[in-house]
C-alpha cells in the first residue's frame, strides 16, 4: 500500500471514529453494560484458565463485571498497562487490587508502572484475549482508537505462542457494526466478535475450532 493510499485510510479511520463515538454517547447504560452475559457465557470464556481483558471508558462496552467475575473465578486475569507505543497485559491479583487501581489520564484504571507486575508472556500461558474497538465490520475488519495497542499485541501473541496463541474475542454493541471500515496490512482481525445480534465468525479459525 503507497503512503497516499494509507493517508486515505487514515482520514477514513478518523472520520469513522468521530461517528461512532457520537452514537456511542448517545446510548444509556443498560445498552453499553448488556455485553457482560455474552461474553461470562461465551464457551471460551466458560473453558479458559487466564483471560485478558480490557478496562473500558464510559462510552465502551463495561467490562468491570466482567472482571470481577474472572478475578472471583479464580482464572488469572491480565489487564492492559501501556507504556508509549507498548502495551502490556499485567497480572491482577485479586478484587481488592483491581479496585485500588489509579485511573490514567483517560479516567481508566491502569496499573502504574512502577510497580512490578507478571505479564502474560511471563505466565506463559493465555487463552483469550477480550478485544475492545470503535467500530467493525461483518469481514472481522477493526477500527480501535488509533494506536495500535492491539494490532502489535496480536502478533506478539503469535511470535510466543505460536499455534497455542489465545483467542481473541471482540465484543461490540450492534450499534458498532458498520457496512466496511478501512484497513490496512498492519490491521489484525479478531476471531470473532460478539453482539447482541449474534457473533460474527471472522478470524482464520473455524466456528467448530471456536467452539
Amino acid at each position: 500500500m503507497s503512503s497516499s493510499q494509507q493517508q486515505i485510510v487514515r482520514q477514513a479511520k478518523r472520520q469513522l471514529r468521530k461517528t461512532i463515538k457520537a452514537k456511542l454517547a448517545s446510548l444509556i447504560a443498560e445498552q453499553v453494560q448488556s455485553q457482560f452475559t455474552l461474553v461470562r457465557n461465551h464457551p471460551k470464556y466458560q473453558s479458559a484458565r487466564s483471560v485478558s481483558i480490557f478496562i473500558g471508558t464510559a462510552t465502551e462496552v463495561n467490562t468491570d463485571a466482567l472482571v470481577r467475575d474472572a478475578l472471583t473465578s479464580k482464572v488469572d486475569c491480565f489487564v492492559p498497562r501501556c507504556d508509549g507505543s507498548v502495551m502490556q497485559m499485567v497480572k491482577l491479583h485479586s478484587i481488592e487490587d483491581y479496585e485500588m487501581l489509579p485511573a490514567n489520564r483517560w479516567g481508566i484504571k491502569e496499573p502504574p508502572l512502577e510497580e512490578f507486575r507478571p505479564d502474560c508472556f511471563e505466565a506463559g500461558r493465555l487463552d483469550l484475549v477480550v478485544v475492545p474497538g470503535l467500530a467493525f465490520d461483518r469481514e472481522g475488519n477493526r477500527c480501535g482508537y488509533g494506536k495500535g495497542y492491539y494490532d502489535a499485541f496480536y502478533q506478539r501473541c503469535r511470535e510466543r505462542f505460536g499455534i497455542n496463541m489465545p483467542y481473541f474475542l471482540a465484543v461490540a454493541l450492534n450499534e458498532q457494526i458498520v457496512e466496511a471500515v478501512p484497513h490496512d496490512a498492519l490491521d489484525q482481525r479478531p476471531d470473532e466478535i460478539v453482539t447482541p445480534g449474534g457473533s460474527i465468525w471472522c478470524g482464520q479459525r473455524t466456528n467448530a475450532a471456536a467452539l
